[in-house]
């Protein structure tokens, strides 16, 4: 028999993760939210965040915290 050539690498062993993994940060966001956006809301989400120089998923975050507050429904710890 050949040797295999398998490009997979190596499943963790007994001496822990594997070479790379990163270790566990707190997470201040558990919750994942998918949404659909229409073309001119998207390009409208990415103009504001390039100007403010945030990630997208913050600044629908923030948007979604307004909205909230404004209907005073939320009243969360001041991170958006």
């Amino acid at each position: 028999m050949d040797p295999s050539t398998s490009p997979q690498s190596p499943a963790p062993g007994a001496n822990g993760p594997a070479v790379g993994a990163k270790s566990a940060r707190p997470v201040n966001y558990p919750i994942q939210l998918k949404v659909n956006l229409s073309q001119a809301q998207y390009e409208a989400l990415k103009r504001v965040c390039r100007r403010w120089g945030i990630p997208e998923g913050i600044g629908a975050r923030i948007g979604i915290t307004q909205f909230c507050t404004q209907q005073g429904e939320y009243r969360g710890n001041g991170n958006a």
